[in-house]
């Protein structure tokens, strides 16, 4: 491999096991680490993942933070969540995810994202034209 690992996944059953690996090995270096599910982790590194891609692609693009949507279920969505202008989360996300959401939707087999994107465009269309 060149050049610098921006995200790790790692799998383990034994879940303190995984827990200390990432305490232990990343958290002390500014590494994000973050479960994806009950046996899943990610490690992501300083600058890197979802809520630095968001910012980039907001700047780039001219669009305000505030004016930012984005959805999420998971721990590893927390970052993005909380630099989102405006937060989805379904019903069934972690609580902490659901805490850093604005609105809680059904989940995705329910139709959660329609719900979402619906929102989004409502919000989107009462702006003001000076504010997009």
């Amino acid at each position: 491999m060149r050049g610098d690992i921006l995200k790790i996944v790692m799998a383990c059953k034994d879940v303190p096991l995984l827990q200390r690996c990432g305490e232990t090995l990343f958290a002390s270096r500014g590494y994000q680490f973050a479960f994806a599910s009950r046996h899943f982790a990610e490690v992501v590194a300083p600058g890197a993942g979802k809520a630095a891609a968001m910012q980039t692609l907001s700047a780039r693009y001219h669009v305000k933070p505030c004016n930012t949507f984005a959805a999420g279920d998971g721990m590893t969505d927390l970052p993005l969540l909380q630099a989102a202008g405006y937060a989805f989360a379904p019903v069934d996300a972690a609580e902490p995810v659901r805490a850093a959401s604005d609105m809680q939707i059904p989940t995705c087999e329910e139709g959660g994202m329609a719900v979402a994107f619906d929102r989004a465009l409502q919000l989107m269309t009462s702006l003001s034209p000076t504010v997009r």
